[in-house]
């Protein structure tokens, strides 16, 4: 049996590795601060990983929402208009009975 490997997922794990790579090379202690807050000695791949993290939630969180706004104009669209009544007519009357 020979495995085939789409495209995107050959992508995503080169991406991977690489992130991966970069990663394990930023091993040494940095000092962060954020405003008032402050940690003293944290290693960088520790903040390069909670980038990451929060990157990825606000990507899938706005695909949620666009997705959701599309679904629900696409239900929109699909949904029939109430046909609206016209006001009353008198029938026509035919030339033919009026002669008789």
């Amino acid at each position: 049996m020979k495995l085939q490997m789409k495209p995107k997922t050959i992508v995503l794990l080169v991406v991977l590795i690489l992130f991966l790579i970069i990663l394990f090379q930023n091993s040494e202690s940095i000092k962060i601060q954020l405003l008032f807050w402050q940690i003293t000695e944290a290693p960088m791949f520790l903040l390069i990983g909670i980038v990451l993290v929060i990157g990825l939630l606000f990507g899938w969180v706005g695909h949620m929402v666009y997705a959701r706004g599309k679904r629900s104009s696409q239900q929109a669209m699909q949904t029939p208009v109430p046909a609206q009544s016209s006001p009353a007519t008198p029938p026509a009357s035919d030339a033919t009975d009026s002669a008789q």
